[in-house]
C-alpha cells in the first residue's frame, strides 16, 4: 500500500532501499516517507498495482534512516 506525504516530509528515491522505483509507467520515481513517523489513516490507503517485499538490509537500513533503532 502507498499513500501521499503529507505537510511535505523529507522523501527519499525508492530506489535507495530496493524498492520498486516506478510503480505507473507514466510516473517518475517514486519516493518514500523518511521524517518521523505519523498515524496515517485507512481512508488515506491505496493498494498498489505490484506487490513488494524488502529484504533485512533496505529494512534496517530504512529504519536507521527514519531514526528508528
Amino acid at each position: 500500500m502507498s499513500h501521499q506525504h503529507p505537510g511535505n516530509p523529507p522523501q527519499k528515491p525508492t530506489s535507495i532501499y530496493n524498492l520498486p522505483t516506478q510503480i505507473h509507467p507514466d510516473k517518475a520515481e517514486g519516493t518514500i516517507n523518511v521524517g518521523r513517523p505519523n498515524e496515517v489513516h485507512f481512508r488515506h490507503l491505496k493498494q498498489t498495482s505490484t506487490s513488494t517485499t524488502m529484504s533485512k538490509s533496505d529494512l534496517e537500513a530504512l529504519i536507521a534512516e527514519i531514526g528508528g533503532s
